[in-house]
């Protein structure tokens, strides 16, 4: 990362291009949890994303995701959020792997040894959540601290849907963001408590599919401003209207 200083979330810290982790990568394995439906309770982690009928589990070690359908959820999806904690099991489906019974945990049953160190950084998102932008090969995020000093390379940070303060924040490649940084029992770095540093900018809604949409702000040569309507606060848009971002 041109010479500067990653701080992984793990030692390898790789994500899997086609989302699907092996059981090695999904850790945080436990026996004695229990079955259903002939699966264990093997593996925990945090709800990463959640879409129309499906969502995107985050494992204990913040590095990789794995796919669940809302059907194997034991309760009710709309009640999800992204950050709760679960537990579920796996299954092989083809080349690829999924959660299967999934169940909520109570909230601090993860509460991971870490501790956040009192500074606060600012920085810019070098790389988002794989959940936010499929195409991405690692799952991690990453972010970049401002310059520390004449020449001296800043450090960089990987983070999860967990590091968030506002887990429903679509953080994108370029944002500026302040952030502190967590330390494990293991010595390893993330960044923690993200906070985007948000800039308004008024632009005109382009396109609307669904949960999404685009403006006409350029984000990237190219590319139209993605926004998801999660982001959207308070009236009702539609194509041709006015949007802040």
């Amino acid at each position: 990362m041109d010479g500067g200083r990653t701080r992984r979330s793990v030692a390898n810290g790789d994500g899997l291009s086609n989302g699907s982790p092996s059981d090695a990568d999904v850790k945080g394995s436990r026996k004695g949890r229990g079955t259903r439906n002939g699966f264990r309770y093997t593996h925990r982690g945090y709800i990463a994303a959640l879409k129309d009928s499906f969502g995107f589990i985050e494992n204990e070690e913040h590095n990789q995701d794995v796919f669940f359908h809302f059907s194997v959820f034991e309760g009710n999806p709309s009640q999800l959020e992204p950050g709760q904690e679960v537990e579920f099991g796996l299954t092989h489906k083809g080349p690829k792997r999924s959660a299967e019974c999934v169940r909520k945990l109570p909230a601090g049953t993860l509460g991971a040894q870490e501790t956040v160190r009192p500074e606060i950084f600012s920085g810019v998102v070098e790389r988002p959540v794989r959940c936010f932008n499929p195409d991405q090969e690692h799952y991690a995020g990453l972010v970049r601290q401002a310059t520390t000093g004449e020449g001296e390379d800043p450090p960089t940070y990987e983070f999860g849907i967990t590091s968030l303060t506002d887990k429903h924040d679509l953080l994108q490649k370029g944002d500026v963001v302040q952030f502190q940084v967590s330390v494990n029992s293991e010595g390893v770095e993330r960044a923690t408590n993200i906070a985007a540093v948000r800039t308004r900018i008024q632009a005109t809604v382009e396109a609307i599919k669904g949960q999404f949409g685009f403006l006409s702000y350029e984000a990237e040569e190219g590319k139209k401003l993605f926004f998801h309507m999660t982001e959207v606060k308070g009236g009702h848009l539609q194509v041709g209207g006015l949007q802040c971002r």
